[in-house]
């Protein structure tokens, strides 16, 4: 991935994932990098994995957007 949108939060290069810049070059590296070490690529599986059990499950996630939304719907915007 890259650090766009939430992935910043999440993706942790080398342990959830391979953080790469904005090129077609360096997204090649990448795929090049995860077909050549099959057991990295696993373990990068298995980082993103433990992750998505320890702060990123669709229960969390939902609760996170219904306090967010509970939070904005009470704010005064101003017209």
């Amino acid at each position: 991935t890259n650090l766009i949108g939430n992935m910043p939060e999440f993706m942790r290069d080398g342990i959830t994932g391979l953080v790469v810049e904005r090129t077609v070059e360096s997204l090649a590296a990448a795929f090049a990098t995860l077909r050549d070490d099959v057991l990295r690529a696993v373990d990068l599986g298995l980082g993103a994995r433990n992750e998505i059990l320890i702060g990123w499950t669709w229960k969390e996630q939902a609760e996170n957007y219904r306090t967010l939304w509970r939070e904005a719907l009470r704010c005064k915007v101003p017209r």
